[in-house]
């Protein structure tokens, strides 16, 4: 195993920031694929028991306004499984997945993809960081978010804290009384968050940031839709004492080598949340 490097400005920008923002690395042309997936995905026409169906007729609106989230839609769409493996975005991730690990072998694998949809109207989501439910602990979690709209500060594009990964530490959650703002996900609470920027987006830009970094959405206050395939990555090395399972094994090698494959791999389950 060789330490690694950082030959190009990304892993640089990561390791200060939290985060690099990419524009333009998915075209126009895929977003607009991404999106009619998406309508079939949140519509229920895989056939999907977390998903109920819903007549042919049903607007764009009404299909995307039942559900916030879906859960590992690449279980059943090839489409969205190719976009965890996308050249491009993996490209980036065999440069800073390792960014915060003095040793690394290169390895990247993906253990959760979720579609997420906000028209206007829906709540955003409150403080947290990623790495407080997915437990990689070795500063490798990455979450990447494809924008397949503009996302601005009026439709609830991310928020950030820069910075707040490098102390490493995990804040604690608790309910909070935010309803017309956040959604029901429990609160980040315990630091200071005055120095928050807006992380506005245009359709095809990549956002890829640390599990430590503190983020947060607002609400959707305008008449345009902000729809997101999201994925989470980390080390191969990475041990996920998660979901109930030791090492959790419903992953996906999408660079390097699994040390772990002997043990071999369970499909994860489809789930959707209901607001």
């Amino acid at each position: 195993m060789q330490t690694h490097k950082h030959p190009n400005p990304w892993g640089e920008s990561y390791i200060n920031d939290g985060y690099l923002m990419i524009p333009d690395l998915v075209t126009l042309e895929e977003c607009d694929t991404l999106k009619s997936e998406m309508l079939k995905i949140f519509r229920g026409d895989y056939g999907c028991a977390a998903i109920p169906p819903m007549p042919e007729t049903a607007s764009e609106t009404q299909v995307l306004d039942r559900i916030m989230c879906v859960g590992e839609p690449h279980v059943f769409s090839p489409l969205v499984r190719r976009y965890i493996e996308h050249p491009k975005i993996c490209a980036v991730l065999r440069e800073i997945v390792g960014a915060h690990i003095p040793f690394w072998d290169g390895g990247v694998k993906c253990m959760q993809s979720m579609m997420l949809s906000k028209v206007p109207g829906h709540t955003g989501n409150p403080w947290h960081q990623d790495e407080h439910p997915i437990p990689t602990r070795d500063r490798s979690l990455i979450g990447v978010w494809i924008t397949l709209d503009d996302a601005t500060i009026e439709n609830g594009c991310l928020w950030m804290l820069p910075n707040s990964h490098r102390s490493g530490v995990i804040y604690d959650r608790q309910p909070h009384n935010k309803r017309d703002e956040f959604d029901s996900c429990h609160e980040a609470f315990g630091f200071e968050d005055g120095d928050e920027i807006p992380i506005e987006m245009t359709a095809g830009s990549v956002l890829f940031f640390n599990g430590y970094l503190l983020h947060r959405s607002k609400k959707n206050r305008s008449n345009t839709f902000r729809r997101i395939l999201v994925s989470h990555y980390c080390s191969t090395a990475s041990w996920l004492g998660w979901k109930g399972q030791r090492n959790y094994r419903g992953t996906i090698t999408v660079a390097g080598e699994d040390p772990y494959a002997d043990e071999g791999y369970v499909t994860p389950n489809i789930w959707a949340r209901w607001e």
